[in-house]
């Protein structure tokens, strides 16, 4: 099935410049005087999430234990709050988005901390090696799955991948479970010599905190109110399994088709940088309005990767300058229409590499699934 590629390339007329690109943005913010950060409708945004996430938690436990329809669509809207407020809110302060300061990013931040992941190993993770490394082999940990999954052509195949487009979704699901559980202590070991030994402290502390937190708010609390133990397990795994999907799917998306490159090598800066990271990163859906605030802005991977330190509210301003400037200079610009066309991307990307690869085969068409 043909999925529609935004890549509109004319012939290259002059040489492409970051620093260009990056003045055409920054004469748009000066002219309609905008900051990049979030600032004042982060805050209000921020405080509208959380409060809707305790309203739906609360009338969850009250509600839910009363009736299974009502218990189900409580699950599924906290799926939807918690969303927002890891990847609307969090997001965007781990990238040092909402405020100048370094200190009250931190404190929006740390909302990862109380749903029961660490902020410390989020940043290094993903605002280090993910921005830094896009989808490198060995350094992006995005595109790291032992194995388990091909995700490029210059992957080993091995039996088991013949069936990943059908365990890929079952295995999404539990993501978020083995980043609470395992994934945040394998990485706090591995990075023990790359910490300060004050942060080294305060990340040993946050992993107490953040799990304490974790089990009381989902397992504890429910408990106290339900009174049966087999109900809530089955709300916590529900919730967590799902909100793990969303969240693995959200980022492949971005990562994990037929058209984005996967480099051997990094660009370290500049002009080769851009390239790199319009070479590695699709949009998706830009014009639905309540995915990019319900995601913060990550179906707008391109503008998000390029300018990374700018709020996602100001993404969709900002992507007809960037894409424009791709077109103007023959760079490739990736944008899928809609979340299912980039759905089926993945997932096309996934059953072609799904095959035994075939000496000196041919990749089949980018823009085929």
């Amino acid at each position: 099935m043909a999925v529609r590629t935004i890549q509109e390339v004319p012939t290259l007329q002059t040489r492409f410049s970051f620093e260009e690109l990056r003045q055409r943005i920054d004469a748009y913010m000066a002219e309609k005087g905008l900051s990049k950060l979030g600032r004042g409708r982060m805050v209000v945004k921020a405080v509208f999430v959380l409060s809707a996430w305790v309203a739906v938690y609360t009338g969850l436990l009250v509600f839910g234990p009363q009736s299974l329809p009502l218990a189900f669509a409580g699950i599924a809207l906290l799926v939807i709050a918690s969303l927002g407020v890891e990847l609307g809110i969090m997001h965007d302060a781990s990238h040092r988005a909402i405020f100048n300061g370094t200190l009250m990013n931190k404190l929006m931040g740390l909302t990862l901390t109380f749903f029961g992941g660490s902020s410390i190993l989020w940043y290094q993770q993903h605002v280090v090696r993910h921005h830094s490394y896009t989808n490198m082999p060995g350094k992006d940990p995005d595109i790291d799955s032992d194995g388990v999954f091909r995700f490029r052509d210059g992957d080993p195949w091995k039996p088991w991948h013949r069936w990943q487009h059908f365990y890929a979704l079952p295995l999404y699901t539990l993501i978020a479970l083995r980043w609470i559980w395992a994934d945040d202590f394998r990485h706090a070991i591995k990075n023990t010599h790359n910490l300060k030994s004050k942060t080294m402290g305060v990340l040993v502390g946050e992993l107490i905190l953040s799990r304490a937190s974790h089990i009381l708010f989902f397992l504890v609390i429910p408990y106290m109110m339900v009174g049966r133990f087999w109900p809530v397990l089955a709300f916590y795994l529900i919730h967590w399994m799902v909100f793990g999907a969303c969240m693995a799917v959200i980022f492949q998306l971005a990562h994990v088709t037929d058209v984005q490159s996967f480099p051997e090598e990094r660009q370290k800066s500049g002009d080769d940088w851009a390239i790199h990271q319009l070479a590695t990163t699709a949009n998706f859906a830009v014009k639905n309005r309540f995915l990019t605030h319900l995601i913060g802005g990550l179906n707008y991977q391109v503008e998000h990767h390029i300018f990374n330190r700018f709020s996602y509210l100001h993404y969709p301003k900002i992507q007809p300058i960037v894409k424009r400037y791709c077109q103007e200079h023959g760079v490739p610009y990736f944008e899928y229409p809609s979340l299912m066309s980039a759905v089926r991307a993945h997932f096309g990307h996934l059953r072609r590499l799904a095959r035994r690869p075939t000496a000196g085969g041919l990749r089949p068409s980018a823009s085929t699934v």
